[in-house]
């Protein structure tokens, strides 16, 4: 677009204009500057999932592009075929954006996490053991009750004993003994 162009157009449009002029020309300089160099060269130490992103990311910016050339040729770029390219590239990039989110994710090491649920595993059976132990002591205890048979309990015997009660068991019986003490 000649200069003497720009001119005849109404201001705001020229301004328009020259912004999308020099933006056109900037586009131009890197796209002249990514074809210039080989591919080989520009790809050399650059891992697969990089070279995926910088090959989709070329092809998304070359269709917008050609978007942008058919709408500003009047054909409506939504009814073109242009536009299922541009949702297949999107959806490559997704693809690519997974596998990259997979590549960082935390990687669990399967030798520690057995070790870790084995030891669980013993320790639990170690405890039950113990458990189980200390029950059968606790019952083979002898009570005072039947270390003195003859004796009647202390005061403190029977207050433990009370408390060891379900809490419903100890109202029953405390109902009993009202209704005894009122008859």
């Amino acid at each position: 677009m000649a200069p003497s162009d720009v001119k005849e157009l109404p201001a705001e449009v020229a301004e328009i204009t020259k912004e999308f002029v020099s933006s056109l020309e900037k586009i131009s300089a890197l796209v002249e500057k990514i074809v210039s160099t080989p591919i080989e060269e520009t790809f050399a130490n650059v891992q697969p999932i990089d070279r995926a992103k910088s090959e989709l990311s070329y092809a998304f910016a070359t269709n917008s592009l050609f978007w942008m050339f058919l709408a500003a040729r009047g054909v409506n770029p939504k009814e073109h075929g242009v536009k299922s390219e541009l949702d297949r590239i999107k959806e490559y990039m997704n693809r690519v954006k997974v596998v990259k989110e997979r590549e960082n994710a935390p990687r669990v090491n399967t030798d520690a996490a057995k070790r870790i649920v084995k030891h669980s595993l013993w320790q639990m059976a170690q405890k039950k053991h113990h458990q189980k132990a200390e029950n059968e002591e606790a019952e083979t205890e002898v009570t005072p009750e039947e270390s003195n048979p003859g004796q009647e309990k202390s005061e403190s015997e029977e207050i433990a004993e009370e408390e060891e009660k379900p809490r419903s068991k100890r109202k029953k019986e405390a109902k009993g003994k009202n209704k005894k003490r009122k008859s």
